[in-house]
């Protein structure tokens, strides 16, 4: 009976994470145009009823600095997508998930202002169930300028560097939707991220697992925490375990966390030569959110990086999102081939970028073994733009939307808080 109870809540868990699994990519048909002058809004390009006549036709991710016609275009541009009436059954909601747009945008569906994002390499969405039509408008107005109010961007005015050197940029600001836009249809009770923290123990071969839910209650009930339910597997197969449960309750119109606290034996260790990749999944309702984790020890003694407990010495690259044909953007095929040069020269311990990377490169890295510093874009940051409140937020914004992204990526084994900055 216990055996036919679990099979039947397994059926139930992989029921809910395929219908999480149906996102509709919105890749294909977009309409694209510069504004170089800034006339897209008082023209209300963003109208549902606006015939972008004339417009590139093209792909997302795109960026258009790679366009030879736009080559080093700095300023506005404007994305439009029409796509069918998404089917929305009751107590379910849509929402619109961009992976990056680069570096600040709007966004409108069917002329309606859905919100604004800053910040070119972190993952942002909003809900659009209430924007819904039969025919759907999506239009983005993306800008890629830099500033000295942009992170990365421009320096302020300091002694220690010319005017004119400081008003140059660390990189191509390459512009455009540079990472895949899709549309998600969930439950009104749903999981937005989980967070998994695995502690092993070496000499026992166990690993104690501390995992965080973080859930959205639009529902009209109360939803109990006991009643969610954490299965943890291997290539396939169900790992046993008896998690505990937080005991509270999330209430109708709330968001709270439900944790778990498990542990499991006979581990599989994720290090560079062998990457044992786990999966969890917590299942709320009607809805399950599955995430990648591997179990390591990382720590520091004396001069030595312990890699679960065995000191590593490998070599390191760095490799920017700045390719001739497709710019920051990254084509699996490319990822592939990069990986196996890394791989090969002995390159398994990486700052990479100076910003956060794509969730496709961390996976490439989980499976092939390569250790990964994460930075998210505070390059040489003169002591004024360090002590201003603004730029504060905005760095912690951006740097907070990378740690929620990638926290379970065993490839990860620190978080930089910023490069060769001169605030001493």
């Amino acid at each position: 009976m216990k055996t036919n109870l679990f099979f039947l809540c397994m059926l139930s868990s992989l029921w809910a994470f395929a219908q999480r699994d149906s996102a509709r990519l919105l890749d294909k048909n977009w309409s694209f145009a510069l504004d170089p002058v800034g006339i897209g809004e008082k023209q209300k390009w963003f109208g549902s009823d606006f015939l972008a006549n004339g417009w590139d036709k093209v792909e997302v991710p795109h960026s258009f600095s790679v366009d030879k016609r736009y080559h080093g275009y700095t300023g506005d541009a404007w994305y439009i997508k029409s796509f069918d009436t998404i089917s929305l059954t009751q107590g379910h909601r849509a929402f619109v998930q961009f992976d990056a747009v680069y570096y600040k945008c709007q966004v409108w569906l069917n002329g309606k202002l859905l919100g604004t994002h800053e910040g070119g390499y972190t993952p942002f969405e909003f809900d659009i169930t209430e924007q819904l039509t039969k025919q759907n408008v999506l239009t983005l107005k993306v800008n890629n300028a830099w500033d000295t109010t942009t992170i990365p961007g421009a320096k302020t005015n300091t002694i220690f560097e010319k005017t004119s050197s400081s008003q140059l940029f660390p990189w191509i600001n390459y512009g455009g939707i540079t990472r895949p836009v899709r549309i998600i249809v969930r439950p009104d009770a749903y999981v937005r991220n989980v967070k998994v923290v695995a502690t092993p123990d070496l000499s026992k071969k166990t690993a104690s697992l501390k995992v965080t839910a973080f859930v959205v209650n639009r529902s009209l009930k109360a939803i109990q925490a006991d009643q969610a339910r954490l299965v943890v597997s291997l290539a396939n197969d169900i790992i046993p375990n008896k998690p505990t449960r937080s005991k509270n309750s999330i209430m109708s119109g709330k968001e709270g966390i439900i944790s778990f606290d498990a542990v499991i034996k006979n581990i599989s260790l994720w290090n560079i030569d062998d990457p044992v990749l786990y999966q969890a999944s917590v299942v709320v309702e009607q809805d399950t959110f599955t995430t990648n984790f591997g179990i390591r020890s990382v720590e520091i003694k004396g001069t030595s990086l312990l890699l679960n407990g065995e000191p590593v010495k490998m070599g390191g690259c760095n490799r920017p999102l700045d390719h001739p044909d497709y710019g920051s953007l990254d084509p699996q095929q490319v990822l592939e081939e990069d990986f196996k040069l890394m791989k090969r020269g002995s390159m398994e311990l990486s700052r990479l970028s100076h910003y956060p990377v794509s969730s496709e490169l961390l996976d490439q890295a989980d499976r092939r073994g390569i250790l990964i510093i994460a930075e998210a874009g505070n390059w040489q940051m003169t002591p004024a733009q360090m002590s201003d409140s603004s730029m504060r937020r905005k760095f912690e914004n951006q740097f907070r939307e990378m740690i929620e992204r990638d926290w379970n990526h065993p490839s990860v084994i620190a978080w930089s808080v910023g490069n060769e900055y001169q605030s001493q």
